[in-house]
């Protein structure tokens, strides 16, 4: 035992007294976050281990440090109840990360809350057992729960991982394939399925995205090849179209339409189906010019055919008229020799007019036969 706390000398422990006086007046004058608690008990023992003389002196000195010790005593109950709401707090947030669907989010929240509990000092010893049992049923809860959702999670893992596998050997029954409409279809399927099953857990999904990958390679670098050669072809057969549109624009510019044109554009129409696709979009910008020229051509075809066609109804009605007129003339012709039969006298000279009348009548009925056919073709159109 330390001698200067039993030293009966009466001088010698007011000055003791006084030390401790200062020290503690010190202690007052700290921010709540810096006061020690522990160090207030020391003082408070180191001082009544001082001897006292009853002394008037002594009382005073007595009432100064019980002055001071009720500050720092205040100071400590406001710590103890600021303590005692921040442990409330971390409470309230623990139970409200159990709400937290993202299990990494939630676990990093409850790791900081704890790391945040212990840095919150004392609340009285009876209040801290009372918080922390509270705080430590909600952590129990809380990783009981996420212990359920991992073993769930491991089960999940697997059964991604067993459906993975299949598809792996699935993708490589078809690495071979050469059916490339039909094995694609395949292909995006699986990948569909792949999707779907999810994630077989960070320790394996890697090595199968990378299995799955090595199966259907074989197919894909075919399948590459065979687009390359069929983008080759289409070429060369979007070059045979383009040729195919530059004759019928010739044909369409000259603008002669006849029988050889005529002729030549619906060959070119046949040639047009027997060269393969190009690819679709290839196909229809290059449809649409061609068909263009084709409908242009025929169209203004049919124009000038109706036209002909009008033209030839007209001079057939014309011709009508004319032959209608020569037989009006016949009859008027008739109508004068028949007159003068009546005046004629002689054999030989009234033999002569019948024989001319009997021509006219002739080309009458020859003229008729011709209107009559006009008017039946006509008919016929």
């Amino acid at each position: 035992m330390d001698n200067r706390y039993i030293d009966n000398d009466i001088d010698t422990n007011i000055e003791r007294r006084k030390e401790l006086i200062e020290i503690i007046k010190e202690m007052s004058s700290k921010d709540d976050s810096e006061i020690d608690m522990r160090e207030l008990s020391s003082l408070k023992k180191r001082w009544n281990r001082i001897p006292s003389w009853d002394s008037a002196y002594e009382a005073q000195l007595e009432e100064e440090f019980d002055q001071y010790v009720g500050v720092i005593e205040g100071k400590r109950h406001e710590i103890q109840a600021n303590n005692q709401k921040a442990k409330q707090d971390i409470i309230k947030e623990a139970r409200e990360v159990m709400n937290i669907e993202d299990q990494r989010e939630s676990i990093d929240k409850m790791s900081s809350l704890m790391e945040r509990w212990k840095a919150v000092r004392s609340a009285g010893r009876e209040v801290d057992e009372v918080l922390w049992q509270e705080f430590s049923a909600i952590r129990k809860e809380f990783f009981d729960k996420r212990r359920q959702y991992f073993d769930e999670l491991k089960e999940k893992f697997a059964a991604a991982k067993a459906v993975k596998e299949e598809l792996i050997t699935k993708a490589a029954e078809y690495a071979e394939s050469t059916d490339v409409e039909k094995t694609s279809e395949i292909y995006r399927e699986l990948m569909q399925e792949w999707k779907e099953a999810g994630s077989a857990g960070r320790e394996h999904d890697d090595d199968l995205w990378e299995r799955f990958s090595l199966a259907r390679q074989p197919f894909f670098d075919y399948r590459k090849t065979y687009y390359d050669e069929l983008k080759k072809q289409q070429a060369e057969y979007a070059a045979k179209k383009d040729e195919l549109i530059k004759k019928a624009k010739e044909i369409s510019e000259k603008g002669e339409y006849t029988r050889e044109d005529t002729a030549a554009m619906k060959e070119l129409n046949v040639l047009w189906k027997e060269v393969p696709t190009c690819g679709r979009y290839r196909d229809e910008r290059l449809w649409r010019k061609f068909k263009g020229l084709m409908d242009g051509y025929f169209m203004e075809l049919k124009r000038i055919n109706e036209e002909k066609h009008e033209n030839w109804k007209q001079r057939m009605e014309d011709a009508k008229v004319r032959k209608q007129e020569l037989i009006n003339d016949q009859e008027s012709q008739i109508n004068r020799l028949e007159h003068l039969t009546k005046e004629l006298l002689g054999e030989s000279a009234i033999e002569e007019v019948e024989a001319k009348i009997e021509d006219k009548k002739q080309l009458i009925d020859k003229l008729k036969e011709e209107i009559a056919d006009i008017d039946n073709t006509l008919k016929d159109e």
